[in-house]
């Protein structure tokens, strides 16, 4: 007589609404990795503003003083407009438009020397890097797996991997 198979269901809801759950699990899912994904969206900006900027206007007294001017009124406007528990992100976006602006200025007066391109290459990615791990920081959606199941509609479900060869 074979061995009975022990199979364990703890399902309590229905498959409409486990339907809809996944779906705006899933949703959410995508819509946090576009908000981390936006933050490198300042890397092909960085660049082709400084292409344009050292062919337009090289050494331009008027593009720098703009420049230096940028990154304040950014500032400014992330510590008016950023929620009283969430400066330290104002900050953040503060200090990298101070240090793009840095980049570009230079670019502008001394041209696209090896160092300016390692700086495109190197320093603009790990600045959108930063950005981005800020944001899925404060992010309350992305709490683990728990927060996912529990919007799917089955809170208090865990997940089990077994090597095939395994019984339950």
């Amino acid at each position: 007589m074979p061995k009975p198979v022990k199979r364990r269901h703890h399902y309590g809801f229905q498959p409409s609404l486990f339907r809809e759950g996944v779906l705006a699990a899933l949703l959410a899912l995508f819509t946090g990795a576009f908000e981390f994904l936006a933050a490198f969206l300042i890397w092909p900006a960085t660049a082709v503003m400084s292409v344009v900027l050292h062919m337009e206007w090289p050494g331009s007294i008027y593009a720098i003083g703009f420049l230096v001017v940028v990154p304040v009124i950014i500032g400014a406007l992330m510590w008016v407009l950023s929620p009283g528990n969430d400066r330290g992100m104002g900050m953040h976006v503060a200090a990298v438009s101070a240090l793009v602006s840095a980049l570009l200025i230079t670019i502008d007066i001394g041209g696209f020397t090896k160092f300016a391109i390692f700086m495109l290459i190197c320093a603009v990615p790990l600045l959108c890097l930063t950005l981005a791990i800020h944001v899925v920081m404060r992010n309350k959606k992305t709490r683990g797996l728990d927060h996912i199941f529990e919007q799917a509609g089955i809170p208090g479900a865990n997940i089990k991997i077994h090597r095939h060869d395994e019984e339950f």
